[in-house]
């Protein structure tokens, strides 16, 4: 079984896939031009999340967001306050 198979059915298992948010992602940079290069590789990269009971949204999005913008938001999900 993959990794994210057996993560979905130990939460399934444990009545907690809808709660439970799950954030699928990859580093980028297509090894050629590095990370910080405007080429495909190096902008694109996949993240698939899914939070049934809180996020109704069937499909994907094609809004920009950026890995740095997580952590903030994670946080943020958690009632974390930002220190000074």
């Amino acid at each position: 079984l993959t990794l994210t198979l057996t993560l979905t059915l130990t939460l399934t298992r444990l009545s907690a896939i809808n709660d439970t948010l799950m954030i699928l992602t990859s580093d980028h940079g297509n090894g050629l031009t590095g990370k910080g290069a405007a080429y495909e590789g190096g902008v694109r990269v996949p993240l698939i999340m899914r939070w049934p009971r809180h996020v109704d949204r069937a499909g994907g999005s094609d809004l920009m967001i950026s890995h740095v913008d997580l952590l903030p938001t994670l946080g943020m999900l958690v009632g974390a306050t930002p220190q000074p």
